[in-house]
C-alpha cells in the first residue's frame, strides 16, 4: 500500500491556552520523534526528526501560567456584569450572556499570521472587553492545597524542601516559576503565540480552521490538522439563579473576585459553597470577620473528609439553601429555605464556574450537562470524551484538563501521552480519518456510559489518587508513544504525599480560625 492509499499524517497542531494542560501538550508533541517514539528524557537538539512539523500554542495572555498567572486586579464584578451585559431575572446564570467577545470579521479567512487583517476590536475605548474575563483567581497569600511534590510533571526534577509556614505546600508564585522552566526548556517557547486569543474553532473539509485575534486589532486565520483544548475551566464565574440577587448586586462578589481578607474586616460574611476556595477563604477572613456563615446544600457527615469537618466546627453557622435576598438599608437580608431569616453586609459566592468553550462550535461540541436554574453549584460536565481526552465523533479534537484528580499535573501529563501517541498514529484520507488506535465510535460511547452509571453524573470526572492509574492511566499511556514511561509509575509516592498533606491543610485551617 503506497502512503497515498494508506493516508496522510497529522502534521499540525493547535493548541489551546497556556497553562500547565497546554505547556504538558506542548512539550509532548514537540517529544515525538519521526519514527513515533518518545524522545523525552533523551538526548536531543533542534536537528533531531520530529514527528509534528508545525505546532502552535495560543495563549491570550501576555505570559503563560493560566490560572496561575498572578493578575493583581480582582476582574469583573458581578454588578459590572449587570451593567455591560443584556441580563434578566433568568439569563444572568447563562455564560453566553454574561460573557462575550468581539464578533469575527466576515472575511478572516482570507487573512493569514503572515498578512493578517487589521480590525478594530476596541469597545468603548476599552481594550480587552471586560466580559472576556481575562484575570485569574489567585491572591497574594494563596498556597497549594497540594504538596510541592505535586505540583510539577515527572519529567521535572524535585525541588528541596522549604521551611515555610505552610510547607509542604508551596505559593502561586513557585507554582508559575515551575511552569516558566517548562516553557524555558529548549525549543519549547518558539512554538508559544502570546497575546492571541482563539475566537472560533470549525472544522471544514478535514481540516480545523482556527481564528485568532491578536492584541486589539489583528486577525488571522490558521489551518491545523488536529486540535487540542487546554483552556482552562477557571475563567467564567458561576451565579446561581436566586430570587433578588439583581437587587443586591453591589453586595455580592465572587471568589474569584477575593484578593484580600481587607473588605472583609468587621463585617458579617456569608459564604455560599462549600468547595476549597471557600474553606480557604474562611481561613483568610475569620479573624478579621465580625462573623463568617456558610450556606452548605446538602447535610454533610463531619467524618466525611478534613473539609467537611472544618465546616462543622461550631464557630461557623451554617444554613441550607437560599430562597430570596433582599435589600435592609446597606445589608442584604437573606431568607433561607427553611424559613429563617438573616442580614449580613456581604455574600461571597464559591459556587465554581462554568464549563464554556465560546469558540467552539456547538453542533460538535456538547460542552455542558443539565443546568438547575436553582442550583447553588455548578455542576456542569463534559460530554462525548472518550477516556476524557478524545471527542468521540472526531479523534483529531483532543481535551486536557476534563478531569478533577488529586494529582493534576500528573493526570494533564498522562492526557498528554495519549493525545501525542493517537495523533502520531492516526492517518487521514480524503478528509476522512481511516487509520485510529482508538476504539469504535460505539465502544467510546459504551465506556462512558458505564462510567456514568457506576460513579453518577456529579461524579463523572472525579478520580481519587489510588486508583487513578489503574482507571485512566494505563489506558493513555498504552496508547502513547513508543517507549514513554507512565508518569504515574515515575513517581509512585506522591500519593502518598498527597495522604499526609490533608492532614497539614487541616491543621494549618484550626490554626488559622482559632481567636
Amino acid at each position: 500500500m503506497t502512503q497515498e492509499q494508506e493516508g496522510r499524517k497529522i502534521e499540525s497542531v493547535a493548541i489551546i491556552g497556556g497553562g500547565p494542560g497546554g505547556l504538558a501538550a506542548l512539550h509532548e508533541l514537540l517529544n515525538v520523534s519521526s519514527d513515533g517514539s518518545t524522545l523525552v528524557n533523551k538526548k536531543t537538539s533542534s536537528e533531531t526528526p520530529r514527528f509534528f512539523k508545525n505546532i502552535v500554542l495560543f495563549e491570550r495572555a501576555s505570559d503563560i501560567g493560566g490560572s496561575w498567572r498572578f493578575t493583581q486586579s480582582p476582574g469583573t464584578s458581578f454588578s459590572q456584569f449587570l451593567s455591560l451585559s443584556n441580563v434578566n431575572d433568568l439569563s444572568y446564570n447563562r455564560p453566553n450572556v454574561l460573557f462575550t467577545s468581539p464578533e469575527v470579521p466576515l472575511n478572516v479567512e482570507e487573512f493569514s499570521y503572515e498578512s493578517p487583517l487589521f480590525h478594530e476590536s476596541i469597545k468603548d475605548g476599552v481594550f480587552p472587553p471586560p466580559l472576556e474575563y481575562y484575570d485569574t483567581a489567585l491572591y497574594n497569600e494563596l498556597y497549594t492545597n497540594t504538596p510541592d511534590v505535586l505540583m510539577r510533571f515527572s519529567f521535572q526534577p524535585r525541588t528541596p524542601a522549604v521551611n515555610e509556614p505552610w510547607s509542604p505546600f508551596i505559593n502561586h508564585s513557585q507554582v508559575k516559576a515551575k511552569l516558566d522552566a517548562v516553557a524555558k526548556l529548549p525549543g519549547i517557547e518558539r512554538h508559544i503565540r502570546y497575546n492571541s486569543s482563539v475566537q472560533r474553532v470549525r472544522k471544514v473539509d478535514g481540516k480545523w480552521h482556527v481564528t485568532v485575534r491578536e492584541g486589539t486589532n489583528k486577525w488571522y486565520l490558521q489551518k491545523f490538522d488536529a486540535v487540542v483544548i487546554a483552556s482552562g475551566r477557571q475563567y467564567y464565574p458561576y451565579w446561581p439563579q436566586i430570587d433578588g440577587l439583581l437587587d443586591v448586586k453591589n453586595f455580592i462578589s465572587h471568589s474569584k473576585n477575593y484578593r484580600s481578607a481587607d473588605n472583609f474586616t468587621d463585617k458579617d460574611i456569608l459564604i455560599v459553597g462549600c468547595s476549597v476556595s471557600a474553606v480557604d477563604i474562611i481561613k483568610r477572613i475569620y479573624k478579621s470577620a465580625r462573623s463568617v456563615s456558610l450556606v452548605v446544600q446538602k447535610k454533610k457527615d463531619p467524618k466525611s473528609s478534613w473539609l467537611t469537618r472544618a465546616i462543622n466546627i461550631p464557630e461557623i453557622s451554617r444554613h441550607t439553601s437560599i430562597k430570596h435576598l433582599s435589600l435592609k438599608n446597606t445589608r442584604v437580608l437573606v431568607e433561607f429555605i427553611d424559613g429563617s431569616k438573616k442580614d449580613y453586609d456581604h455574600i461571597l459566592f464559591a459556587t465554581g464556574y462554568h464549563t464554556y468553550y465560546p469558540f467552539m462550535d456547538q453542533q460538535l461540541f456538547t460542552n455542558t450537562g443539565k443546568i438547575n436554574p436553582k442550583d447553588d453549584f455548578q455542576r456542569e460536565r463534559v460530554k462525548n470524551f472518550y477516556l476524557h481526552t478524545f471527542h468521540n465523533q472526531d479523534p483529531t479534537l483532543a481535551h486536557l484538563g476534563l478531569i478533577k484528580p488529586n494529582l493534576f499535573f500528573h493526570a494533564l501529563e498522562t492526557q498528554s501521552i495519549g493525545v501525542a501517541g493517537v495523533f502520531s498514529n492516526i492517518r487521514i484520507l480524503d478528509a476522512s480519518i481511516v487509520k485510529c488506535p482508538l476504539p469504535s465510535y460505539e465502544d467510546q460511547v459504551e465506556w462512558e456510559r458505564k462510567r456514568e452509571d457506576k460513579i453518577g453524573s456529579n461524579k463523572f470526572e472525579d478520580y481519587e489518587h489510588a486508583t487513578l492509574n489503574d482507571i485512566l492511566g494505563k489506558k493513555l499511556v498504552s496508547l502513547g508513544p513508543r517507549g514513554r514511561l507512565n508518569p504515574l509509575v515515575i513517581d509512585n509516592d506522591i500519593g502518598k504525599a498527597y495522604d499526609k498533606g490533608l492532614t497539614v491543610l487541616e491543621e494549618l485551617f484550626y490554626q488559622a480560625v482559632k481567636k
